[in-house]
């Protein structure tokens, strides 16, 4: 079967007289608005620092976000995914009423804003107050001093932090008291400016009236100088050693050294003196100096005097002459002896059996009388002791026989 269509020309236009097929749609809109509710913070709430703004939030089709709003001014940033939350510092706004509330919005565009909540804001905004008590502003400080303060807040103190010349002063001090000790060494003399910040929670702070010292340490060192003995000088026994010292504050003490190692103890007030036994280290060159020192702890060390230590280290000789060894003697005798030494004899003590006979003979000729009536008869022992003026001695005896009629 041949089927056949119409046209018909109308001004040099062809047209089909065909009908076309009909299409029936259904248009459905979405129309219904989400429902949304702030969850934080609860209405009525006090809030400070940073909070947390929340809210729940449903829709037929689906949220596609939620806006929150202060004081009808929007708060960051829509958030497009639950759970739906900003952060908000509340330190942004002034202390007082504001409120909150949070716009959800669907992807037709319907959008429903939340019942708002009412909420105080109470940042705390006051600063502490704070003031150094000591030292007193215009003093004039040595050594080691103690820095203190006090402080207070309307909250509480979180922190006093001591400064100088605008420099943190060690670590901050969280709980009273709030005190230090500071070396004013540390720094140069002259004028200084001490304060102290005061910090509460809430990070107000406050610096409080500064005070300005004059630090005025003892920078300078005492002089000292050895007067005794004299630098090449020959010494020997018991030797006197002398110094001078002053200082520009007070001299707080001096102390003697031998080669460098100390002797004695420091002398704290003068004169300043001590007697040394040149006897207690070996003969040959030694040096003597001495070291003063003030009250701030500088010190000065004199110049060395170079000295010879040559004691007698050498016993005298010495013989017993007369009765001689193994005698047999009766009666009034004479004790007699020859002594000599490398420097000069000082003595000669004659004793029997170990009991001295009279004192030390101190010049030669070196004898002695002795009744030997006044020892039994026997043997006994005769001893001279030779001793020169360094202390050596030298001992020697003999064995006699004393031998008196009844």
């Amino acid at each position: 079967m041949t089927s056949r269509h119409t046209t018909t020309c109308e001004n040099g236009i062809h047209r089909n007289n065909r009908t076309p097929a009909s299409v029936n749609v259904t248009v459905t809109n979405d129309t219904t608005a989400p429902s949304v509710t702030v969850t934080s913070p609860a209405a009525g709430a006090t809030v400070v620092g940073s909070v947390t703004l929340s809210a729940t939030a449903s829709d037929d089709v689906g949220v596609v976000g939620v806006r929150f709003a202060l004081d009808g001014v929007n708060v960051g940033a829509e958030d497009t995914t639950a759970p739906y939350s900003v952060q908000w510092n509340s330190a942004a706004v002034a202390n007082g009423a504001h409120v909150i509330t949070a716009i959800a919005r669907d992807a037709s565009g319907n959008t429903q804003t939340a019942a708002s909540a009412s909420i105080t804001v109470n940042n705390d905004t006051t600063a502490p107050n704070a003031t150094v008590t000591s030292p007193a502003d215009g003093s004039t400080v040595t050594g080691s001093i103690a820095l203190t303060a006090t402080a207070s807040d309307n909250v509480a103190v979180a922190g006093v932090q001591f400064t100088l010349d605008g420099i943190n002063l060690g670590a901050e001090h969280a709980a009273p008291p709030y005190q230090m000790t500071w070396n004013s060494s540390t720094v140069a003399n002259g004028v200084h400016v001490i304060a102290v910040v005061a910090r509460d929670a809430a990070g107000n702070s406050r610096i409080a009236a500064s005070v300005g010292v004059t630090v005025n340490n003892d920078t300078t060192a005492p002089t000292v100088a050895m007067t005794t003995p004299i630098n090449g000088g020959v010494v020997a026994g018991a030797v006197v050693l002398d110094a001078t010292a002053s200082d520009t504050v007070g001299v707080a003490g001096v102390q003697f050294t031998l080669d460098g190692a100390n002797i004695g103890w420091e002398r704290t007030s003068a004169p300043y003196t001590i007697t040394w036994n040149s006897g207690s280290v070996a003969n040959g060159t030694h040096v003597i100096a001495a070291i003063a020192r003030d009250a701030a702890g500088n010190t000065q060390t004199a110049a060395g005097v170079t000295i010879t230590v040559n004691n007698d280290l050498t016993a005298p000789s010495v013989a017993l002459t007369s009765p001689a060894a193994a005698a047999v003697v009766a009666g009034s005798i004479t004790l007699t002896a020859e002594a000599s030494d490398n420097v000069g004899i000082v003595g000669v003590q004659f004793a029997v059996d170990g009991v001295n006979l009279g004192a030390e003979v101190t010049t030669a000729a070196y004898e002695r009388a002795w009744d030997s009536r006044t020892a039994v008869n026997g043997t006994h022992v005769l001893s001279v002791v030779a001793r020169d003026a360094a202390g050596n001695q030298r001992t020697v005896t003999a064995t006699i026989v004393v031998a008196n009629l009844p």
